[in-house]
């Protein structure tokens, strides 16, 4: 068979016996898409059902913290004369305390940085899992490619071995050359070993995160290029990431508990009384009593700098998170156009190398220009070429996903108008 019947036909035996090796007899095997994949793991993932619950019990938590609180009702004189006299008098009344100056939108602040702080562990956990299902499901695609390629490296290495000991026989090669061939061989097997281990592995690591318990296949999927402009980035962040939200929450806290501090030098209502008197006497009347707290001893001066301090404090946090969230987006993006650009060179030069070695191996049959153990180099180099693409397009996957976890979105659904249409 001819050099170049082969390179087309291993990689057919290869994948029939890697499709035999991970299908599941006993049922059909199902194509898991990559969004398809992330969409299960979330379905079936208990902690994000409790983080989202914790959500859903700040917010009805949040929809209480403008109530009004319940007057009390106060009922005097009442003692034991009533059964030794008889009825003289009775005194039945309301008090209620009003809010106090500030208090509703302290109350209504705190339970908004309460629900924000929930949606922003709900929300990460969600988008670091889409992201940890996303990486696993691009190790999955590069380590079946892998296996193929280690399996026709594996073929390759067998006929040069054959080859090599047919040559040494008739005193064209040394004992030395047909040893190392010996020695490559059986290194392309125990590489083929570990591909093989990492894949089941890394399968079955998938399956866990999915919940899938039928033989499924992954397929490698077209990624797509992002280009950005820096307002574009930060657009999408502020689009995506809940920690915005919470920064402008957690200002708002502090300058409510400032004014909170403030307004406790205003003379205000401590309790209001209306009450109504039943004496067997006189005539029955009402009363109305009020309570006014005023601020003679303790002006609270401690209090006040110390929430204008942090209030002051909080907006150089909040300026410095800002700081560091941008510098980890532009950073992350920084990464993926240098891994995407790596790719795409490697892979143009791949394609060349391919072309260049397959043009060899055709003129190799009509000249015999080349030894036929260099022409299984020629293979090998290939081999080792897309061994290399291979793990950069995952190196690329893996960049992508972890540029999507910092703006924010566990789908790249969301980054639709931010998308270049061209493929691979």
């Amino acid at each position: 068979m001819r050099p170049r019947t082969l390179i087309l036909v291993v990689p057919v035996i290869t994948g029939l016996l890697a499709m035999g090796l991970h299908a599941d007899p006993t049922g059909p095997v199902r194509h898991l898409g990559n969004s398809e994949a992330v969409e299960l793991a979330l379905e079936q993932s208990r902690e994000l059902r409790s983080l989202l619950t914790n959500v859903d019990i700040a917010e009805e938590q949040a929809s209480s913290n403008n109530a009004i609180s319940n007057p009390e009702i106060r009922i005097r004189d009442i003692s034991t004369e009533y059964i030794r006299d008889g009825f003289d008098d009775l005194e039945v009344g309301l008090r209620w305390r009003p809010p106090a100056l500030g208090e509703f939108d302290l109350r209504r602040s705190q339970g908004q940085v309460r629900l924000g702080e929930r949606n922003v562990r709900a929300d990460r956990f969600r988008d670091e899992l889409a992201a940890r299902v996303r990486r696993t499901y691009a190790n999955l695609v590069m380590l079946e490619e892998l296996s193929e390629i280690a399996g026709n490296r594996v073929a390759t290495e067998v006929r040069r071995l054959s080859l090599v000991e047919r040559m040494k026989d008739l005193g064209r090669r040394s004992i030395v050359y047909y040893t190392k061939a010996r020695m490559w061989l059986a290194e392309s097997r125990t590489g083929l070993s570990r591909v093989e281990q990492r894949l089941r592995q890394t399968r079955r690591r998938l399956a866990r995160l999915t919940g899938v318990q039928q033989s499924f296949a992954v397929r490698s999927e077209p990624l797509p290029g992002i280009i950005l402009s820096e307002e574009a980035l930060w657009r999408v962040v502020a689009a995506n990431r809940p920690e915005i939200d919470l920064v402008k929450q957690r200002k708002a806290l502090a300058e409510a508990r400032y004014d909170r501090e403030r307004f406790r030098l205003i003379p205000w209502f401590s309790f209001v009384e209306a009450s109504y008197h039943i004496e067997a006497s006189r005539t029955d009347w009402a009363e109305l009593v009020l309570g006014i707290e005023l601020p003679l001893f303790n002006f609270n001066r401690g209090n006040i700098r110390a929430t204008r301090m942090a209030m002051a404090r909080k907006e150089d946090q909040s300026s410095a998170q800002m700081e560091r969230l941008q510098s980890r987006v532009r950073n992350r993006y920084a990464l993926y156009r240098e891994a995407r650009l790596d790719w795409q060179l490697s892979s143009k030069d791949t394609k060349s190398l391919i072309a260049e070695v397959e043009d060899i191996i055709r003129q190799t049959h009509k000249h015999d220009t080349v030894p036929p153990d260099e022409v299984l180099e020629l293979e090998l180099t290939v081999l080792d070429a897309r061994r290399i693409l291979a793990r950069k397009r995952r190196d690329v996957a893996h960049a992508l996903y972890e540029l999507c976890l910092e703006l924010g979105v566990d789908s790249l659904k969301d980054l639709e108008g931010e998308v270049d249409p061209r493929v691979d």
